[in-house]
């Protein structure tokens, strides 16, 4: 493999030790948990997020006896709702019955098991819109057009706002996991990953590829990246090769499959775990093709996650023991 005249921020090993972390928990838990639902295209207000405990030990306890070492956490999807306390909005978790700054209590909870955490912020906000263009009300490729979403300029600044305060505020990220990232311009996105990244140098920054119809790194709806995201999906037969072109510049790009343990992202109802099968050759089929997994539990909305999920992992774990699989 040819290394030489990369042109990357982040060195070879500091990639390589990103690949090297390999399994992590991705935890999506937000206003969508109480209401519901996957997209909620209505309002809720900040009252509506009422756990009874949020308890991110329990969540940290979860990942690392199923031995992952990183963790990336929901801190805004698609309703607009932070799990921190945000100056540059009051539709956040200190405006709610529960109060405390998740963020925060992640972050503590998840470096005292001696894991890495990160965190995920969404560009698509149903909330926040200032005069912006918006996925449509149906999330499906069919119901909306990726070129006719746009950010406004006060869209864009309240991104920068708040994306600065998460990377000034909570220590080191493993990565910040940018998702639907199209919405916003290239231009901004390269001088928002300019910015992050000078922030925390040691950052990974990914941006979402989403579900494109065929494989590929999509520049134009996810430049720049350091990490080339697939969704609920594997590496080719082939396994992934990490060096890979960008705009005629040569870049070394790690792979990152995100999955679910369940069929949704959030806690819905009556969902329930995949076969033990199914999750054993998910992390399968992606780290022997070179891709770290990124695997999904949405806890409830009480805070905790329910013991079915975890008790899926901890047979995955089981699984791998027994193959001796790290």
């Amino acid at each position: 493999m040819d290394t030489s005249n990369l042109s990357q921020r982040l060195s070879l090993d500091a990639l390589n030790e990103y690949e090297a972390l390999g399994f992590g928990m991705f935890i999506h838990y937000s206003m969508n948990t109480f209401q519901g639902m996957e997209h909620p295209m209505e309002h809720a207000p900040a009252s509506t997020f009422a756990p009874k405990n949020v308890d991110c030990a329990q969540w940290a306890r979860v990942a690392k006896e199923a031995g992952m070492n990183y963790a990336v956490l929901t801190a805004k999807h698609d309703t607009g709702f932070c799990l921190w306390h945000s100056k540059y909005t009051d539709y956040h978790v200190g405006n709610s019955p529960w109060e405390r700054d998740v963020v925060q209590d992640y972050a503590e909870a998840f470096r005292a098991e001696g894991l890495k955490p990160g965190i995920y912020y969404c560009a698509w906000d149903n909330h926040h819109r200032q005069g912006s263009a918006m996925p449509a009300n149906v999330w499906d490729d069919t119901h909306f057009d990726y070129d006719n979403l746009w950010a406004s300029e006060g869209y864009m600044e309240f991104v920068w706002n708040q994306c600065t305060e998460l990377c000034t505020t909570y220590g080191d990220w493993v990565e910040f996991w940018l998702d639907i990232p199209v919405i916003l311009p290239q231009h901004f996105r390269r001088k928002l990953y300019d910015h992050l990244t000078t922030l925390q140098p040691k950052m990974l920054f990914v941006a979402n590829n989403g579900m494109p119809p065929k494989p590929g790194l999509r520049l134009g709806y996810c430049w720049p990246t350091d990490v080339y995201p697939i969704e609920q999906a594997v590496p080719p037969l082939w396994g992934h090769e990490p060096l890979m072109s960008a705009y005629q510049e040569k870049h070394y790009i790690p792979m990152e499959s995100c999955d679910t343990t369940g069929k949704w992202w959030f806690n819905v109802k009556e969902d329930q775990p995949k076969s033990d099968e199914e999750l054993l050759g998910t992390y399968l089929l992606n780290r022997t093709r070179g891709a770290n997994v990124l695997l999904n539990v949405g806890p409830h909305r009480d805070g905790h996650m329910e013991s079915q999920y975890v008790e899926a992992l901890q047979r995955l774990r089981a699984n791998l023991d027994r193959l001796g699989v790290t």
